[in-house]
């Protein structure tokens, strides 16, 4: 019975330890094709794993670019944060708060079952 029990476990440990490195693997892969480094490897599987909502890898002085989730959580955290859907069209979204602020958000065209790459007009780690 203790035989049994040790095989099972050491075969459930096993399993997630190829999915961890078949994970990895095709995350590295695609952060290579975007021109990303290891560096951001542990932030990817944060958002990959729902741990994170994204992080901001570009910047500049119309926004920022982030590693979001490929499955468009975002319009829940802006209007968590005050924020309403005014428009969208195709890959980007339009959002305008009481006060008239409007930020967007644009996915690129290019998806991956891990990420997703964003353009915003503000920072992501600023919403909540």
């Amino acid at each position: 019975m203790k035989k049994k029990i040790i095989f099972i476990i050491s075969s459930i440990l096993l399993i997630l330890i190829t999915f961890m490195i078949f994970t990895i693997c095709n995350i590295m892969q695609r952060l290579d094709e975007y021109g990303l480094g290891k560096d951001k490897l542990p932030q990817t599987l944060a958002v990959y794993f729902h741990v994170s909502k994204g992080f901001t890898i570009d910047e500049d002085s119309n926004g920022t670019v982030f590693i979001g989730r490929h499955n468009y959580i975002y319009t829940d955290i802006m209007k968590n944060n005050g924020y309403s859907l005014t428009e969208q069209l195709g890959n980007g979204y339009w959002y305008e708060n009481k006060e008239k602020n409007e930020v967007s958000i644009v996915a690129e065209n290019e998806w991956c079952h891990w990420f997703r790459v964003y353009s915003f007009s503000e920072k992501i780690e600023n919403f909540k």
